[in-house]
């Protein structure tokens, strides 16, 4: 009984305990739970706030973006001018390199061994100065080979002196003389290009003439009436399209003659001018005419001469001989100075601006140590292959069967610029043209003129383009190599009544400026027509309706955005002409007349009025 007791309060111990635990667990459960809702509610409200921060932040950097472009609107103003006279030039700009203009490129004779190259590129010689040195025995041997060529070609000449050009021009064909352009005296070759013949011989026995007329189709013969008033025989060759083409008699008729054809009703049909129906050329090619042998309406068979000639030159081939014999006697002179010097001399003073001549890939005696391409290994033939293996296209077989370079020489007298042009300015450019080329890195503006213009296109991104080359005296400051920036001057007027460019109105039948504005509004008034002349795309010209004196006004609209970026600048000053007063002081063209002579601005925050750029109705001339 007692041990069930004891149970049974073991047993309400247990539950006891058991409903104590699970109120702690409950309690430690609410705990938790209201710590973590604390924690989401502290979030929620640090979250809120940085988004409210953001917010405002943007707020009010969007308020001050608004601000300042506001503040940076673009503004406009109405300026005035005094019309004043000065100088305005048309030109055309480019930008370019220097390079020397009178270059000479200097060649080793073919055979020559080079010891060594004695200058370097920029190095100023004088005339006679050793250049290269060269082995003597290599020239020797060149020597020999180029005289063995004389003594051939000696051979071929004496062979060839026999074929002369012939002393006769005789008729291969029979025909009658209808044109004679050759007279005693005149030169063969002069006459051939002038008039493409020395005489002009009719071989059918027609002479022609075209008429337009409807008249004659279907009809065979006519009368045809010549300039002398006879009347003779006419046969109607064909008819197409109205036009009908008459035969008459070569004998007789006169090439150029007017003849007028009659209509088988007796009514005129036509005039026309006779020609050779079937032509025949007399050609010559040298010699002078001695003697003419035949008269106009004269007929020859065969085999007759019509002209002698005199003073007639070798054949061609004996021609060609000879050249070839001068050159070869050139390079033995060449040959022998180069031997008795020991060296290849420069043939006068300048500055060497190129070295192309480049040491062998491989040689016995080793190769020696060059500045700026100057020394070259001995051993070197000229003419020999250096290619160092590549033998890409004929570079190599050329370099081994001709002479090769060794080096460029400049004298130094003369400058060149190649300017890439515009194609809406290559049509302006003539040559001999003055220009005047500024250096950036001299600080001075130097004169010139324009020698060579290419007109072949390049394009470049869908941009097409033209060169030009100019020409100038060398200054000793000048370098090759450096930028420059050259004017072409097109066109120019001196004593010009200018105004600028923005205050010239332009719509499609006429061209006019405002002579008065509203002080207070800034509106433009008192439109008045003119006539526009030259611009330079700063001022321009007004060859009537204005003098000087007068004040034009017109609207300037100021950008901020453009100075920004870099487009709101005056870019037209790149391309302007310098005018060089008698003190040597330069001047910007168009800059006669001060900027603050004669110019008020009037204040105005609104835009140019309505209706400003359109034409003045009723304005007179």
């Amino acid at each position: 009984m007692d041990e069930k007791r004891k149970a049974g309060a073991r047993t309400e111990e247990t539950i006891a305990e058991q409903d104590r635990d699970l109120k702690l667990f409950d309690a430690i459960g609410r705990e938790k739970r209201k710590k973590r809702t604390r924690r989401v509610v502290i979030l929620i409200v640090v979250l809120a706030m940085v988004a409210g921060g953001l917010y405002a932040a943007v707020r009010y950097g969007r308020a001050k973006v608004k601000e300042q472009v506001n503040s940076m609107a673009p503004t406009s103003t109405t300026e005035s001018y005094t019309v004043n006279t000065g100088s305005v030039v048309t030109t055309v700009s480019g930008s370019g390199q220097l390079t020397d203009a009178d270059t000479e490129a200097l060649r080793l004779p073919e055979g020559v061994k080079v010891d060594e190259v004695l200058v370097y590129v920029g190095q100023t010689v004088q005339e006679g100065d050793y250049l290269a040195t060269v082995e003597p025995a290599s020239v020797m041997k060149a020597m020999s080979a180029v005289q063995k060529t004389l003594t051939g070609l000696d051979d071929k000449l004496r062979t060839a002196s026999n074929e002369a050009v012939p002393v006769l021009l005789t008729t291969q064909m029979p025909g009658r003389v209808k044109i004679i352009y050759a007279a005693a005296g005149d030169d063969v070759a002069a006459c051939m290009v002038e008039h493409g013949a020395l005489a002009v011989l009719s071989v059918d026995g027609y002479m022609a003439a075209d008429i337009q007329t409807d008249a004659l189709d279907g009809v065979l013969e006519v009368k045809v009436i010549r300039a002398n008033g006879k009347t003779i025989k006419g046969t109607v060759e064909k008819t197409v399209g109205g036009s009908a083409t008459v035969l008459v008699t070569d004998n007789g008729p006169l090439a150029g003659e007017e003849i007028t054809v009659l209509a088988p009703d007796g009514s005129e049909a036509g005039k026309g001018t006779l020609y050779i129906h079937e032509p025949l050329r007399i050609t010559g090619y040298a010699g002078t005419i001695n003697r003419v042998n035949c008269k106009e309406n004269q007929f020859f068979n065969i085999g007759y001469s019509l002209f002698s000639l005199k003073d007639t030159a070798y054949s061609a081939n004996y021609e060609s001989i000879l050249r070839q014999r001068r050159e070869a006697e050139d390079t033995l002179l060449e040959l022998l100075k180069i031997y008795q010097c020991g060296a290849v001399t420069a043939p006068f003073a300048g500055t060497v601006s190129s070295i192309e001549y480049k040491k062998p890939a491989n040689t016995d005696t080793g190769a020696q140590t060059s500045s700026d391409g100057g020394s070259a290994a001995a051993g070197d033939i000229a003419g020999a292959d250096t290619s160092g293996g590549d033998t890409s296209g004929t570079a190599g077989t050329a370099a081994a069967k001709d002479d090769r370079a060794l080096l460029t020489l400049s004298k130094d007298e003369r400058m060149n610029v190649t300017l890439t042009v515009d194609e809406k300015d290559i049509l302006s450019l003539e040559l001999g043209q003055e220009a005047q080329i500024t250096i950036n890195s001299i600080g001075e503006v130097f004169t010139g003129e324009v020698t060579e213009i290419n007109r072949w296109a390049t394009g470049t991104n869908g941009v097409t383009s033209y060169t030009a080359v100019i020409t100038m005296p060398k200054d000793p400051r000048m370098l090759p190599g450096m930028s420059v920036r050259a004017v072409v001057r097109i066109q120019g007027v001196a004593g010009a009544i200018l105004i600028p460019e923005q205050a010239l109105h332009q719509s499609r039948d006429a061209a006019f400026v405002y002579t008065s504005a509203d002080p207070v509004t800034g509106e433009l008034g008192d439109p008045v027509s003119v006539i526009a002349g030259l611009s330079d795309g700063s001022m321009v010209e007004i060859t009537e309706g204005l003098k000087e004196g007068d004040t034009v006004y017109y609207t300037v609209t100021v950008d901020p955005w453009a100075y920004a970026y870099g487009s709101g600048g005056d870019a037209s000053s790149d391309g302007a002409w310098v005018d060089v007063p008698a003190d040597g002081a330069f001047a910007s063209a168009g800059d006669s007349a001060p900027a603050a002579e004669g110019e008020a601005a009037f204040a105005s925050g609104d835009a140019a009025p309505a209706g400003a750029e359109e034409a003045p109705s009723g304005s007179e001339g």
